[in-house]
């Protein structure tokens, strides 16, 4: 794709599937099996009500398909690489 398209793309990577930020914790507390404290408040003015990827043109463009396409497993494999000594190598070398 870069050698036959110069200059600058931008691709969403999602899965094309909404994912509610309380459907995100609870994911987050089954994966991790810790306890997530959180609070609902109202929704700050201007924040739109959903937000979903549109991935056809990554699709289209460069083949890609989403590996992860339910949300634990997309926590899961963010909760491994986090959990992982590649991830705490890498962040150690920034500081």
């Amino acid at each position: 794709f870069l050698k036959k398209n110069k200059g600058f793309s931008a691709f969403n990577l999602g899965n094309a599937e909404g994912f509610s930020i309380f459907d995100v914790i609870k994911s987050c507390e089954r994966i991790t099996k810790r306890k997530i404290s959180f609070q609902i408040n109202d929704r700050r003015s201007g924040d739109p009500a959903i937000l979903v990827s549109d991935n056809k043109l990554a699709i289209s463009s460069l083949k890609w398909d989403p590996k992860y396409k339910d949300i634990d497993s997309i926590v899961e494999s963010a909760w491994a690489w986090q959990s992982s000594a590649e991830f705490s190598k890498r962040v150690s070398n920034l500081v």
